[in-house]
């Protein structure tokens, strides 16, 4: 690690840029007699042989000889969505080659596993001809909504539960002991969950609004009212915002969320969009089938015949219909102030 720095090809701050060092001096370094470089100048740009290090570094992984477990985590490739072509494709080669070294730490029996986080409509979108075999092989998909009757035999009401398990040192049933059984239109779970995407992150924000605007030993049920408001308005919205980028620009983001909000209903069709838009200058260069499509994808709105809702999250296999009516879902409502 040390010659890497010296060489500066390691930043300790920077690790997106590779480095050609210049220097006056030579410098020589060696990894367990694998890896040798000598360097020298006289104020010229040196030339970074980026397959030696690739095989010098492989040869080392390889060789490995470890008591315990490692695993690599890699996590947040899709938070930024840039270039996005670019970006499909290198995160195909990723998932490549982290499958492929996988099985060359097991053939070599080195402890060692990486592990490569991905969103499911991210992967979905992903080309390459070994992906749903990786998936299949090699792959957990992490699908937490459950359709069932008994709403606390799902993971995200376990989780809940476990998590307060942890801080109170006890087994523990959150939704039986503090929250009352029925809020508003259903029962406490029912309409915590109709207002999540049914992740662990929503859930679990909206139970910290809920916390934050208990005053007692427990919530009521203006507490909880008051609660999903605040989440509403102060994380689903952001959320939302946050899940268009990269596939929309900024100022269309923002259009895209006035819109739904200058609306103001929650059940629409697209041609009463089409005229919010050519009555609005600042709307008339949105282009509808993209960002309602952008948004069915991200769980902010779903699709209705009146008998059957559909949303992205509960079937991700799921595809948009223009020709159906769409419902905004419950928690960007209070954010968007529709009725």
């Amino acid at each position: 690690m040390e010659a890497f720095k010296n060489l500066g090809i390691l930043p300790t701050e920077d690790l997106t840029q590779i480095i050609k060092k210049t220097t006056h001096r030579t410098f020589k370094a060696g990894l367990k007699d694998l890896l040798s470089v000598n360097r020298s100048s006289k104020n010229e740009e040196i030339p970074f042989d980026m397959k030696k290090l690739f095989s010098t570094l492989q040869e080392l992984c390889y060789s490995l000889k470890m008591d315990s477990k490692h695993f690599i985590i890699i996590d947040g490739l899709d938070d930024v969505l840039t270039q996005r072509e670019k970006q499909y494709t290198s995160l195909s080669a990723l998932i490549l080659a982290a499958d492929r070294m996988n099985e060359k730490f097991k053939s070599k029996q080195v402890k060692a596993k990486i592990v490569v986080l991905c969103r499911t409509d991210l992967f979905d979108k992903l080309s390459g001809p070994n992906n749903n075999k990786i998936k299949r092989d090699s792959g957990i998909t992490l699908d937490w909504f459950q359709d069932v009757k008994d709403l606390k035999s799902t993971n995200l009401i376990k989780l809940i539960n476990l998590r307060a398990k942890i801080s109170l040192n006890r087994d523990v049933d959150v939704f039986e002991e503090f929250l009352p059984d029925e809020v508003s239109y259903a029962s406490t779970i029912r309409v915590l969950l109709d207002n999540t995407r049914h992740t662990p992150r929503d859930i679990i924000q909206l139970l910290n609004k809920i916390q934050k605007h208990t005053r007692k030993d427990n919530p009521s049920k203006a507490n909880i009212l008051n609660a999903i408001r605040t989440y509403s308005t102060d994380y689903f919205v952001g959320e939302i915002k946050d899940e268009l980028e990269g596939f929309l620009q900024m100022d269309e983001r923002e259009n895209t969320i006035q819109i739904l909000g200058t609306n103001g209903k929650a059940h629409f069709n697209i041609s009463e969009l089409e005229k919010i838009k050519n009555k609005n200058e600042r709307f008339k260069s949105l282009e509808l089938t993209k960002i309602l499509t952008v948004l069915f994808n991200c769980g902010a709105i779903g699709n209705t015949d009146n008998n059957y809702v559909t949303f992205k999250y509960r079937n991700r296999h799921a595809s948009i219909n223009f020709n159906d009516d769409f419902i905004v879902h419950n928690g960007l409502r209070k954010g968007l102030n529709l009725a």
